[in-house]
């Protein structure tokens, strides 16, 4: 068994991986026994909640190839036995690209490692690595949700968190406070910026029409400007 991510790196490094068997799941430590089929929705969808929920915990890590069990009278998932991932099964730029698409804000640091990492082996235990975010970047919102229909859900988002070995969804009374105000001021500030645009824009148009003698000839100008809401480089 093991109790930290150092011990896990250790016993995964020497190719001791029956010290991981009998952990426990907790929030630091997630188990699966297959690879995330990326070629569907609802595997890109279970790598983007898996990841985001970890980043909005204190950081973790995923490990593919175990397969967990629960004893009788126990609580919690423990690692049961392992079993080698192909390595064909794992496209790792396409889980990189996953997160881009489906986690917002970005979740900096995400790395894959095989084990054993020799080149020469076809096959191993994956483990994914999630440190720890910026608090000013949480919480990580999945872009979409996986509908009871197991349809894309476009018009839906989600918050997931780690709550010790489980991961479970940020409910609308936990998600409010964080909101409070948060509309209202992205609203404001939008509202003004745009104003301000606007106005440097009719300057502009203002100071070329009088360099020009214009002031009193007919004369038609096009505008172009990010819409409203996006980010603008000053």
């Amino acid at each position: 068994m093991v109790t930290t991510l150092v011990e896990l790196r250790a016993a995964l490094g020497a190719g001791d991986f029956d010290r991981l068997l009998g952990t426990p799941e907790d929030t630091w430590i997630d188990f699966k026994k297959e690879p995330y089929r990326l070629d569907t929705f609802k595997g890109k969808w279970e790598y983007a909640k898996d990841v985001a929920a970890l980043a909005n915990a204190s950081g973790g890590c995923l490990v593919i190839g175990v397969k967990t069990g629960r004893p009788q009278n126990e609580p919690i998932s423990v690692a049961e036995s392992y079993v080698s991932v192909p390595k064909k099964l794992v496209d790792i730029k396409q889980h990189g690209d996953m997160l881009l698409n489906g986690v917002y804000p970005e979740v900096w640091g995400v790395t894959m490692s095989w084990f054993p990492p020799d080149s020469g082996s076809d096959a191993g235990l994956l483990l994914i690595e999630v440190p720890a975010q910026r608090q000013r970047d949480k919480p990580f919102v999945l872009r979409s949700m996986f509908g009871p229909d197991e349809r894309q859900m476009t018009s839906a988002l989600g918050v997931p968190v780690r709550n010790g070995s489980e991961t479970i969804w940020l409910k609308a009374e936990r998600l409010h406070p964080l909101l409070g105000g948060a509309l209202g001021s992205i609203s404001t500030d939008a509202s003004n910026s745009e104003k301000k645009r606007l106005e440097r824009a009719n300057d502009i148009v203002r100071t070329i029409s009088r360099e020009n003698d214009w002031t009193d000839v007919p004369t038609m100008f096009l505008q172009a400007s990010p819409p409203p809401g996006r980010p603008v480089l000053p």
